[in-house]
C-alpha cells in the first residue's frame, strides 16, 4: 500500500472539505457496500486520503478514491432534496418533550444492520435507528405500521437544524414557491 504525500492529502482535503455532500455511485470492494445512490456528508479526509462520510442511511464506511466511484452533489441538487417530510434524529426522544402540534415516530432498521428502514411506528423497542419528528401525522395501517417505508419515499439531507428552526419552516410554502417559478 502506497502512503500518500502530504501534498496529496492536502489536495483531497481541499477538494472534499467537511460538509461537502456526496453521492455513492459504486462501492464494489466492500462486503457490505454503501448502496449506489446513497448520499452523505463528508466528515473529513484522513492521512491515507480516505474520505470519511456520514451516510444518510446510517452507514459509516469511508470512500477510497480510485477504488470507489462517487460524485459531489451540487448545491442545486442538495437544495432539491429539501422537500423533507420531517426532522430525523439519531436518538430516542422522550415523547413528553415533543412540542404540541408535532408528531414523533420511531424508526426501526433491518436485522442485518444495512441501514435500511424497515418500519416506522409510534414506538420501536428493537433495532431502533432514530426518531422522526414531523408536522403532519404519518399514515399507519391497522397494526400501527407505517406505509412509508419504500426507499423512494424518503431521503435525508444530512443537515443540522434546531427544533425551533424546523418548527418555523414551512416546507409546503417552499414547495409551492418553487412550483410557481
Amino acid at each position: 500500500m502506497r502512503i500518500p504525500s502530504r501534498n496529496e492529502v492536502e489536495s483531497y482535503r481541499s477538494r472534499y472539505p467537511a460538509g461537502t455532500r456526496i453521492c455513492c455511485d459504486c462501492m464494489s470492494d466492500d462486503p457490505r457496500p454503501v448502496p449506489p445512490g446513497t448520499t452523505g456528508t463528508v466528515m473529513g479526509v484522513d492521512d491515507m486520503c480516505s474520505i470519511m462520510v456520514s451516510w444518510d442511511n446510517g452507514q459509516g464506511l469511508s470512500l477510497v478514491p480510485g477504488v470507489d466511484s462517487f460524485h459531489v452533489i451540487s448545491q442545486e441538487e442538495s437544495q432539491s432534496e429539501a422537500h423533507d417530510m420531517g426532522m430525523q434524529l439519531n436518538m430516542r426522544v422522550d415523547r413528553s418533550t415533543v412540542p404540541e402540534g408535532l408528531y414523533a415516530y420511531d424508526v426501526r432498521h433491518d436485522d442485518d444492520c444495512t441501514g435500511e428502514i424497515c418500519e416506522i411506528k409510534p414506538a420501536v423497542m428493537v433495532n431502533h435507528w432514530g426518531t422522526i419528528i414531523c408536522k403532519e401525522p404519518i399514515e399507519m395501517d391497522e397494526f400501527w405500521h407505517s406505509k412509508f417505508v419504500d426507499k423512494d419515499d424518503y431521503s435525508y439531507l444530512g443537515d443540522s437544524v434546531k427544533l425551533d428552526e424546523y418548527i418555523n419552516t414551512d416546507c409546503y410554502e417552499e414547495e409551492s414557491a418553487e412550483m410557481e417559478m
